[in-house]
């Protein structure tokens, strides 16, 4: 039986984390899958915090080492690092490099990534775009078996009971409140939908605070429409289906994403996603098909609102946005057949 230990920064919120989560205890008779996270320090802003990650860290680095895994699947830049000095003391450990994001967020991330690149044994990416994007930051030219992984967590049952046909300015985000997120310009484009006479405006936003969240009420108060948004922290997603019955929209509007969990999650339980057409999520996501692309502020307002006055052409856009994902696997078979595949091949 072949051992896989999957090595992922800590159990923070997010898509690489919530995935993972659903393939905790896989198993067959050909192999058996751990995950291992290096830390439980999720926010490392301080000195403290960083140094009890690399207390952490390394001895976890020594728990996967007595484990003796013949495969070594590596997620995140802070993972890479790690990766690397296991490699150095066992380099009969096979390297998966998994990649998450389109492109490095910074010099640590390029570095770490490129270095265990360099002899990973397969690459694996979370949508084409990431997979497309990172291969030619990081320059690998090399003959390396690549993998595209489907990031659907869930085959989620559709809300047919919901409020959705009742089309209404109601907007929705979960996820982290991050900059690379742009909250910011979120709340902007709410602002401008209230300036054109719709004062029923919500924007719930769900989420564990990254950085951002002092900066984000303050915008809202600045505009004064801080009654029309809504801050709450991280839920489960069984909470957050249940929330999401009495709103129309997902509003997520990235500087970049890899696949964009949130948006597929959104669109399972039959919300109508307003995004920035970046990352895996300009494949999925066609413009009043079944999904809004952002323009700019002013041009998506009236998008929004035409959508809004249009009962037929919403009916249209929420069902082709359930029906998006109906036939894709989840994350966890995925993940299942390339264990098996692994197994028996190498």
């Amino acid at each position: 039986m072949k051992r896989f230990i999957h090595i992922i920064p800590a159990n923070a919120v997010g898509g690489v984390e919530s995935a993972a989560e659903t393939t905790i205890g896989l198993h067959s008779k050909n192999f058996n899958l751990e995950i291992i996270y290096l830390s439980s320090i999720q926010n490392k802003n301080s000195l403290f915090s960083k140094l009890i990650y690399l207390l952490e860290s390394s001895i976890n680095i020594v728990k996967v080492l007595r484990k003796k895994p013949n495969f070594l699947i590596v997620s995140l830049w802070k993972s890479c690092f790690s990766a690397y000095i296991i490699s150095l003391i066992n380099p009969k450990i096979k390297i998966i490099l998994f990649l998450h994001l389109p492109k490095s967020t910074n010099f640590l991330d390029l570095f770490f990534t490129k270095l265990i690149s360099k002899f990973a044994l397969e690459i694996w990416a979370d949508s084409h775009k990431t997979l497309i994007n990172r291969c030619k930051e990081l320059n690998i030219n090399r003959k390396v078996n690549k993998r595209i992984i489907s990031f659907q967590k869930y085959k989620i049952s559709k809300n047919q009971d919901s409020e959705l046909y009742q089309c209404n300015a109601k907007f929705i985000f979960w996820g982290r409140i991050h900059r690379q997120k742009r909250l910011d310009k979120a709340i902007k484009l709410i602002n401008n939908i209230i300036s054109k006479g719709i004062f029923k405006v919500e924007f719930l936003i769900i989420g564990p605070d990254c950085g951002e969240l002092t900066y984000l009420k303050n915008i809202s108060k600045n505009f004064g429409i801080e009654d029309n948004i809504t801050f709450k922290k991280a839920l489960p997603f069984n909470e957050i289906i249940k929330l999401s019955k009495c709103y129309t929209f997902f509003l997520q509007l990235s500087d970049f994403e890899g696949m964009g969990m949130s948006v597929m999650e959104s669109m399972q339980i039959g919300l109508i996603p307003i995004i920035t057409d970046v990352g895996e999520i300009s494949q999925y996501c066609k413009h009043k098909i079944n999904s809004i692309v952002y323009k700019n502020i002013h041009k998506t307002s009236d998008d929004i609102l035409s959508l809004i006055s249009n009962k037929d052409k919403f009916k249209i856009i929420k069902n082709n946005s359930l029906e998006t994902w109906q036939d894709f696997p989840t994350y966890r078979e995925d993940i299942y057949k390339n264990l098996e595949i692994l197994s028996m091949n190498k």
